[in-house]
């Protein structure tokens, strides 16, 4: 015996969620630390340092970017 068809009016992406996208991490010039997700071309122009999200980040302890990334609260993790 075949099962009767049930229908809902769940979609797809209803029952799937999206993975959520991941923030991009824009660092200005006064070391002011501002995560986006979608962040305009012009954004990422002015800033001082871009880090893509979804990427991973290399810096020196001493560089401008890990200061005020340490600064805005950022635990960052040392790779030998």
């Amino acid at each position: 015996m075949i099962p009767p068809v049930v229908r809902s009016n769940l979609t797809l992406w209803q029952v799937f969620q999206s993975p959520p996208a991941l923030q991009s991490i824009l660092i200005d010039d006064a070391g002011v630390v501002t995560e986006k997700q979608n962040p305009l071309n012009k954004d990422t122009k002015a800033a001082k340092v871009f880090i893509p999200g979804g990427h991973q980040f290399y810096c020196e302890k001493d560089d401008f970017a890990y200061t005020a990334l340490v600064a805005a609260g950022y635990t960052l993790e040392e790779v030998t």
